[in-house]
């Protein structure tokens, strides 16, 4: 199978692009009634998941190993995702409005790819269009990273300071992905050449 035009793979994951708009859409209108429902009748009805970095108690557990020679050893460096019903409307829209964040990021990323996919599979990948499509995507994928650091940290002081915890302890990160940062960064300057080769192309056109 060739990889652009007609037929092609870029065509088979355009359709992939298809699917994953509707299913992000759909994931997010199930999202908003959820919330909906809950901020009118019982909040503690809405099932929110948070992303948290903790820490656990050395006290709280043991990991010993004779044949590997090893005497207490620690857990270090723990992420998980803290699932709770609460009654605070205030939280529910603030994990309301992060959702919808994350999810608007999405459907802005796979719209413009789709709109990339769909030039592949016409044959015709170096339009000035899709120069601008790569660097919007270069951009929010560091907007991403950059809004998960300040977010979590954010979250991470709120939910210390408003949680009783035994045996666990949530800690305070911040800081960005470094292959997160540098995807973005390569996306800028394959957005670069882009405009270069659609540029290329033109003056080409021109002259012939």
């Amino acid at each position: 199978m060739q990889p652009v035009g007609k037929d092609s793979i870029a065509a088979a994951l355009r359709v992939i692009l298809e699917i994953a708009w509707y299913l992000t859409i759909l994931a997010l209108a199930a999202v908003a009634i959820e919330t909906a429902l809950a901020l009118v009748g019982n909040p503690a009805a809405a099932r929110l998941d948070f992303a948290v970095p903790f820490g656990l108690d050395p006290a709280a557990y043991t990991i010993e190993s004779a044949r590997l020679g090893l005497e207490s050893a620690r857990i270090r460096g723990t992420e998980g995702t803290l699932a709770l019903h609460s009654a605070s409307r205030l939280l529910v829209i603030a994990w309301m409005g992060m959702a919808f964040l994350w999810a608007g990021g999405m459907l802005v990323v796979i719209h413009q790819l789709r709109k990339i996919f769909a030039t592949l599979a016409a044959g015709d990948p170096f339009v000035r269009a899709n120069a601008t499509r790569l660097r919007l995507i270069g951009l929010v994928v560091i907007a991403f990273d950059i809004g998960r650091a300040v977010l979590g940290l954010g979250q991470s002081l709120y939910l210390r300071s408003a949680l009783s915890t035994s045996g666990v302890e949530i800690r305070i990160e911040f800081g960005f992905t470094v292959e997160v940062i540098f995807l973005g960064l390569a996306l800028l300057v394959i957005g670069e050449v882009f405009r270069i080769g659609a540029g290329m192309r033109e003056d080409q056109a021109l002259t012939v």
